[in-house]
């Protein structure tokens, strides 16, 4: 099995390759360098998503100042689910978002643009996960528990079980 991870440089993205390697193939693809949407070259670049069995999104921009930041915070991921479906490529894809897009008086660019891209990815088949919710950490070490182990057993399953989540619990556990 072949697990696709964007931002695999990061702190996330670094845990999650160095992790998942002991059990799949790992691809890396850098969104640094992604091609203007409307290149020939973009289709080109996306195709290599459909490479994988799983596609973990962790890339974003903590401080989005350019137009590729904001590109990569806020519509990749739907675009990326919308081609996903154009090409009829059924895979789990799950996207790393942040615990700030559901604290209403957060207003920073970087959770504004995280809620855009959620709001995009509403219709899609897409799992969001929110951060911290993924590690659990202890004295600043990160333990082999908390809801990280929820993500490699996503990935050890053949299918994709139905977890319903009902309001508000959806907040608390958004897997």
């Amino acid at each position: 099995m072949k697990v696709l991870i964007t931002g695999y440089s990061g702190f996330l993205g670094n845990f999650l390759c160095e992790s998942l390697s002991k059990n799949f193939e790992i691809i890396k693809v850098n969104l640094r360098n992604i091609p203007e949407k409307n290149s020939s070259s973009f289709n080109i670049f996306l195709d290599q998503f459909l490479k994988a069995d799983f596609i973990i999104n962790c890339a974003a921009s903590l401080k989005p100042k350019s137009k590729n930041d904001i590109f990569i915070n806020q519509d990749f991921p739907s675009i990326l689910a919308e081609y996903l479906k154009t090409k009829k490529k059924d895979m789990l894809f799950i996207h790393i978002s942040t615990l700030n897009v559901i604290i209403e008086d957060r207003k920073d660019f970087y959770t504004i643009t995280k809620k855009v891209a959620e709001e995009k990815l509403k219709n899609q088949n897409v799992i969001i996960i929110r951060l911290p919710l993924v590690l659990k950490k202890i004295k600043n070490v990160i333990q082999s528990t908390g809801n990280f182990k929820q993500i490699d057993n996503y990935l050890n399953f053949n299918f994709l079980p139905l977890y319903p989540m009902f309001f508000p619990w959806h907040i608390h556990n958004p897997v």
